[in-house]
């Protein structure tokens, strides 16, 4: 009986001098985990602004250019795009990029635009 009462106070003696630096540990391990996360969040958003930066230059180029291209708007899944010359337009890489539906007027392009990639055309500034 003795021998669990001295156990228990060894053990009480022991909790009492490592709690610090136990509950320390734990709190360096959250940090650590809040700071993997908040990296890997950065690194996400980093790489879709550069995504969208891309598709932005490639788009205007599938366009003919930035000359070619007078206004835009965007309605739903339709893109309308005004330009000057619209046999500039590159039509199967625009099929590659998210367009569904290319139809062809005199001085507008409409883009029937997949509803996977409507965000990203919604974000694409031609000025």
């Amino acid at each position: 009986m003795s021998f669990i009462i001295l156990a228990s106070q060894d053990l009480n003696d022991g909790l009492k001098f490592w709690a610090p630096y136990i509950a320390l540990g734990f709190i360096c391990l959250i940090i650590i985990i809040l700071g993997i996360y908040y990296l890997s969040v950065i690194a996400k958003k980093k790489k879709k602004s550069g995504d969208e930066n891309k598709l932005q230059d490639n788009f205007v180029q599938l366009m003919g250019g930035s000359d070619n291209i007078i206004s835009k708007s965007m309605k739903g899944s339709r893109f309308t795009i005004q330009v000057k010359d619209n046999t500039l337009i590159k039509q199967n890489e625009l099929k590659q990029i998210g367009v569904d539906n290319i139809i062809i007027m005199s001085d507008k392009i409409v883009l029937v635009i997949n509803k996977k990639s409507i965000e990203k055309f919604e974000k694409i500034s031609l000025n």
